[in-house]
């Protein structure tokens, strides 16, 4: 039956609504989308896409089969046709990276409120130690504005652009490394990794810095030293000597390497104590309850129950004047920080369980110990000693302050722990003349550098000001009358190195960080973590590795039988990062072959047949031959969608799509027959130029995971790759001119 308004009716509907929308932008409901105008703040993303640089509509083909439920796609140039890829996507799951997954508009952090960045726009960060210099020199000039959201309510806007800052846990110093540690260090650089090596020409340059240390503190170590009968000093420096060599071998480029044994971070710590005391933060009470000494904790009802009778470790504490940090005082700020932003901690569903611990859980926490006197004494007391997770966390924010007050000093890079690569060698793990390095000395008492309370003061200072607002405790504090100009120009460059991006622990240690860490840097006014990535455990047959246990896996056995880049490769694709991994040698044998039999059997072959035939030099092809090639047609294509899988942290299908490309390339190299036309140098050539592009671009996209060889295949082809910078995606902007073959290498 049809049927039809009244011409009057319509009339009537019709008039108040032109009225309504006239000079308005189209942003209205209708049963198939939202239409919004694009160039808008990433969450107005909608469905319907107009035609860039006009007013025409165009909706993608429906009957494409890919899972984003946002399928229209912008036909501007600068846009990666999202409706052509093949990535995994989930509409409600936004993950580290800040894309979410099936919105193109979002993929780019660096991309301003307006949407007018285009998709391939990022910052360029670097790290290289020839510029190391020259950026430090330039860290006092004005600050640029950023648009990365933040969680404490501000937007980009509101604040300034800083340093990249990603952070390991600090380790304790109680037993030698074990493959878990070795995860976390080798995850944590191949992130930094990434950082420096996305970048576009015409950005803000920022510095990458990667944190890593040692807690040097505690009952637990006190007692493995008396077991082992020596001293404790000399059981931290075996033990800090041991975590270096690891991060050596594993060609994991730590940046500051920092100790809570230093005397810098004992006299930051007992400022910090004593200004949370003077402000409310610390008050006195007593303790009844049980203490786990092996995991540094107190235990509550449900973690006693799960405990075997009679374990030597756990330990029932009374002590009538103990210390507490004021949590309960942060319930309010936890919890609304945790329901607003879905993305502090990755993966979500742990930020949830920590949502419900906040709500239902969360009590002030005992920073205070006396069973022990290895620790930093309580300021203003004669016994007792501050406890080591207030004492550890801590470390993350001393390492920074010490750093820049180091270099405000003249110590430059020559200092320890101070912004270089480790054991003076190159990013990639090398030492500069190619030979292994020795450690630096672990004597970390002849730093006489201290903290002084006005540093603790000019900090919470300069949050307020990074705020807008003023601490209630810091009105009555008059500036301290020794401030001297230099000492402002100190803060703001540590206010611009203290910018934490990405704090990468294993899941097992969420409530200190999620928790006490968060409510540490609350009190003193500092910007949190944008993202707090929990990484899933390594297990041995399926059981958790402990040292207590004693069924770690040491990874300088690994490294001594397989090659540190495969190592690399296994920890980077096994599974996703928040999964726990049950280690076998078989899964790293596999990858080894992969490498070997997919990547090293290609290279050797298509230089040993230039080299046999006397084709040194292979030249760039035309432009319509470059565009016919469908195997550089498939890299092109692939680009932005492997760079969207690293945004998204997906490395285990970011790792299948490339080794799907590299079997393509050898596909292609087969097919084609080369080693048959060497007497048509035009056409060997262009088959040889077409097979060494798709070696260049899965050996770019492969660098931040496995840098030695990826390096070794690069310059090997002709191509240059400096130490000192390495490869980037930049050397995939534009078509190779020509490769000059340098004879035959071994890969694996």
């Amino acid at each position: 039956m049809k049927w039809a308004l009244p011409p009057l009716l319509v009339g009537l509907i019709s008039v108040p609504l032109a009225e309504a929308f006239k000079g308005s932008p189209p942003s209205f409901s209708t049963p198939r989308g939202d239409f919004r105008p694009i160039g808008r703040h990433p969450t107005w993303a909608s469905p319907f896409r107009r035609k860039e640089g006009g007013n025409n509509w165009r909706r993608a083909n429906p009957k494409r089969k890919y899972q984003h439920y946002y399928a229209y796609v912008n036909r501007g140039k600068e846009h990666m046709p999202w409706g052509h890829s093949t990535t995994r996507a989930r509409v409600t799951k936004r993950t580290l990276g800040a894309l979410q997954k099936g919105n193109p508009e979002n993929s780019v952090r660096g991309s301003t409120p307006g949407g007018s960045s285009p998709i391939g726009e990022k910052q360029l960060v670097y790290n290289s130690p020839t510029e190391e210099k020259q950026l430090a020199n330039n860290s006092s000039t004005e600050n640029r504005s950023t648009n990365v959201p933040r969680f404490d309510g501000q937007t980009g806007e509101e604040q300034t652009e800083g340093d990249y800052f990603v952070s390991t846990p600090v380790y304790y110093a109680n037993d030698k490394p074990h493959i878990g540690h070795a995860y976390c260090n080798v995850l944590s650089d191949i992130i930094c990794r990434f950082a420096k090596w996305e970048c576009a020409e015409g950005r803000r340059r920022r510095r990458v810095i990667l944190f890593s240390g040692m807690d040097e503190h505690g009952l637990k170590i006190e007692r493995k030293s008396k077991k082992l009968e020596i001293s404790i000093a000399e059981h931290v420096n075996n033990m800090s000597s041991y975590y270096q060599m690891m991060n050596q071998k594993l060609h994991v480029h730590v940046n500051i390497f920092y100790r809570t044994t230093s005397q810098f971070h004992k006299s930051f710590v007992q400022q910090v104590w004593k200004y949370l005391a003077e402000n409310g933060y610390i008050y006195k009470g007593t303790y009844r309850g049980y203490y786990d000494v092996n995991e540094e904790k107190y235990l509550n009802e449900f973690e006693l129950k799960q405990k075997r009778k009679n374990d030597p470790s756990v330990l029932y504490i009374e002590e009538e004047n103990s210390y507490f940090f004021n949590i309960l005082k942060f319930k309010n700020f936890l919890t609304d920080l945790y329901q607003r932003s879905e993305e502090v901690i990755y993966p979500s569903y742990l930020q949830k369980e920590m949502l419900h611990f906040v709500n239902h859980e969360l009590k002030d926490v005992c920073i205070s110990r006396y069973n022990t006197q290895w620790g930093i004494k309580i300021p203003g007391e004669e016994k007792g000693t501050i406890y080591v997770w207030f004492d550890a966390l801590l470390s993350y924010v001393s390492s920074v302050l010490h750093m820049v007050k180091r270099r405000q000093l003249g110590g430059g890079r020559d200092s320890p722990g101070i912004l270089s690569p480790p054991w003076g060698g190159s990013p990639d793990g090398e030492s500069s003349n190619g030979s292994p390095c020795s450690p630096p000395s672990n004597d970390v008492e002849k730093d006489e550098l201290v903290c002084s309370y006005e540093d603790i003061l000019s900090i919470v200072r300069l949050g307020n000001s990074r705020h807008g607002e003023s601490d209630p405790h810091m009105r009555n504090q008059a500036p301290p009358s020794d401030m001297t100009p230099s000492d402002g120009t100190l803060f703001r460059l540590f206010q611009k190195a203290w910018n934490p991006e990405v704090q990468i622990i294993g899941k097992d240690i969420l409530k200190f960080h999620g928790v006490l860490y968060i409510c540490l840097l609350q009190s003193l006014h500092l910007k949190l973590p944008k993202k707090i990535l929990c990484h899933g455990l390594i297990k041995s047959e399926n059981v958790k590795m402990s040292k207590t246990i004693g069924n770690v896996i040491s990874p300088f056995d690994i490294v001594q039988k397989y090659d540190t880049d495969i190592v690399r490769l296994y920890f980077f694709g096994c599974a996703n990062i928040f999964e726990d991994k049950n280690f076998k040698k078989t899964h790293l044998e596999s990858f080894q072959l992969f490498v070997r039999n997919n990547v090293g059997n290609l290279i050797y072959r298509v230089v040993s047949l230039c080299v046999d035939s006397n084709y040194l030099n292979i030249f760039q092809i035309g432009e319509t031959d470059f565009l016919e090639s469908p195997i550089l047609r498939q890299c092109s294509e692939s680009k932005q969608k492997l760079v969207a899988l690293i945004h998204n942290r997906e490395f285990p299908l970011f790792l299948e799509n490339l080794m799907t490309l590299i079997k393509q390339v050898n596909k292609f190299f087969v097919h084609r027959e080369p080693w048959k036309c060497t007497d048509d140098s035009v056409r060997f050539n262009r088959i040889i130029y077409e097979t060494l592009e798709g070696i260049k671009f899965v050996s770019v996209f492969l660098y931040p995971i496995m840098p030695h060889i990826c390096s070794s295949i690069l310059r090997n082809i002709g191509l240059d790759v400096s130490p000192a910078g390495g490869a980037s995606l930049l050397m995939l902007a534009e078509p190779t001119r020509q490769f000059a073959l340098r004879g035959l290498i071994k890969i694996v």
